[in-house]
């Protein structure tokens, strides 16, 4: 067996069996799990998702609860740094004859299946809580933590603004305020 499959292994949840209720599984996802899918966002990670599993007759409810941290490139310096990740991702996975994805947060599998590979869901889901402006967080007296240097270079390459001169026409205009 190859060892992305042997991997994969771990992602599995076998559903066949459960009876309906509730059912928790836990799973960490490290660096190497990003690095598999050939992230280019994020280099390194360790994020803890408990994932809640509601089993019905025909239906499944799963709830992705996502904590932990991921490197980034920040946007401004370009150095790495590790974002907080706390979030939240709801999954509904129907049985039905035809294995079709509905929407983002509705698919269908085949009434036959007896497993679901949750980990796209993982990368996707982790890839969705990503912030879209990624930058050094705030430190705690207010500094920023980017690179100073790189900070150093651009404000020097800031466009300056300069006072531009008022039209005369306009000038009557400006004092009536």
């Amino acid at each position: 067996m190859n060892s992305r499959l042997k991997k994969e292994k771990e992602y599995q949840i076998p559903f066949a069996g459960l009876k309906p209720g509730t059912y928790t599984y836990q799973f960490d996802l490290k660096g190497p799990f990003f690095g598999d899918r050939q992230s280019t966002d994020i280099s390194d990670a360790d994020m803890h998702v408990t994932l809640t599993l509601d089993r019905l007759e025909t239906m499944m409810t799963l709830r992705f609860d996502f904590k932990g941290w991921v490197e980034l490139t920040c946007d401004r310096c370009a150095d790495l740094y590790k974002q907080e990740m706390d979030g939240s991702r709801k999954l509904i996975v129907k049985l039905a004859d035809e294995a079709e994805e509905l929407s983002d947060e509705l698919v269908t599998i085949h009434r036959d299946e007896s497993e679901l590979d949750v980990s796209g869901y993982l990368y996707e889901f982790a890839a969705l809580l990503l912030p879209i402006k990624r930058e050094h967080p705030v430190g705690e007296n207010g500094q920023n933590l980017c690179d100073p240097e790189v900070l150093k270079v651009l404000d020097s390459l800031a466009i300056q603004e300069t006072e531009k001169p008022v039209d005369e026409r306009w000038a009557a205009l400006k004092q009536l305020k």
